[in-house]
């Protein structure tokens, strides 16, 4: 008797260390709406990724990751989908690599579900390889929400591969926009690969687009579905048709952007007009979430920035964007005609060292 006393004691402790180990790898919250999960590190987000209980709370990004070609699990799957909350807080994934060639329902986050929501979230220079359910973002949005993301990189696909979301079923995609290389075989699309009555409103499209069947610019199949204000462009992506969304040239698509483009786009608090194509090609970016670029210091090499470049980053840094570093340095260095250069021998490497 004592014995089972003392494995059950025993298996519940363990139980608890587990839980605590766990909660310990997030840099604080609980998962409550009123306290979420804070994710600071990129421990922290393959803590997310690896513990499926937690699927169902509530999380806030804390700041940037860089994941320097760190491969990563998905978020989520199709028998037991992400249902919480994820908000990114206008912070961004940089470099993520996720490569399962056979598997389903692939992307950062592979299944986003009923009540599940994701936004405020970039993801920057994403590698994703996976055969069906593809995207940038998410795999498959069954039924739940993204607001408010972007995604850069190149997506790989068999089927339902989208540079942002692989599969809409039922759920809902606004203000987001995709900048992705997609390719694949079919239902292949600039920003969502297949929509299932899901619904698509005020979200673009801007990156190239190869497949074999069913492959769109903005969608590359639509079935009961509802796209409005959402556009493709067309030069780009190299497809002149799509199964939702209207087609715009590169002109048309960036600054001082075409009549008729955009029609009913808020740009006084969701977007922002890249006015001197410094911060997004010229393409409008989300005004809480400024997509970061690399910066010449950032090379091992010396450079000086001219006042254009500093009022640049200074916008950039204004509207709430990173990396405000550069903002307070371009300023200052185009102030003082002083020249910075990359020193890698620091730990970690600086960028914005005074050259001698």
């Amino acid at each position: 008797m004592k014995i089972n006393v003392g494995m059950v004691m025993s298996g519940m402790v363990v139980s608890l260390l587990s839980a605590g180990a766990y909660a310990a790898l997030y840099n604080g919250g609980d998962g409550t709406p009123g306290d979420p999960y804070q994710i600071g590190t990129v421990a922290g987000w393959t803590t997310l990724a690896d513990e499926s209980g937690d699927w169902d709370k509530q999380f806030i990004l804390m700041n940037d990751l860089d994941f320097d070609g760190v491969e990563v699990k998905p978020i989520g799957t199709s028998s037991l989908p992400f249902t919480g909350l994820f908000n990114g807080d206008g912070h961004a994934t940089h470099n993520v690599l996720i490569n399962v060639p056979v598997s389903n329902y692939v992307g950062l986050f592979g299944c986003v579900g009923a009540g599940g929501e994701i936004r405020g979230l970039g993801v920057e220079a994403v590698s994703v390889t996976g055969n069906g359910f593809v995207g940038g973002l998410a795999g498959s949005v069954d039924g739940g929400t993204v607001t408010l993301c972007y995604a850069t990189g190149a997506i790989v696909g068999d089927w339902f591969a989208g540079g942002l979301v692989g599969e809409n079923k039922s759920g809902t995609v606004a203000s987001c926009y995709a900048a992705c290389a997609v390719s694949g075989d079919g239902d292949i699309g600039g920003l969502v690969g297949r929509i299932d009555n899901g619904t698509c409103t005020f979200c673009y499209a801007a990156g190239t687009v190869t497949g074999n069947v069913d492959v769109g610019g903005f969608a590359g199949y639509n079935y009961n579905g509802t796209v409005s204000s959402c556009y493709w462009d067309i030069g780009l992506s190299g497809q002149l048709t799509s199964a939702g969304g209207e087609e715009r040239t590169t002109a048309e698509m960036t600054y001082p952007y075409a009549a008729g483009t955009y029609e009913g786009w808020n740009f006084a608090t969701v977007w922002a007009e890249d006015v001197d194509g410094n911060l997004n090609g010229g393409y409008p970016y989300l005004r809480d979430n400024v997509p970061s670029l690399p910066h010449p210091a950032d090379r091992n090499k010396d450079f000086r920035v001219v006042m254009g470049e500093a009022i640049g980053y200074l916008t950039g840094w204004q509207q709430g964007g990173n990396p405000m570093a550069y903002a307070i340095r371009a300023a200052y260095l185009w102030q003082n005609g002083e020249r910075y250069l990359h020193d890698d021998g620091t730990v970690p490497p600086t960028c914005w060292v005074l050259s001698p």
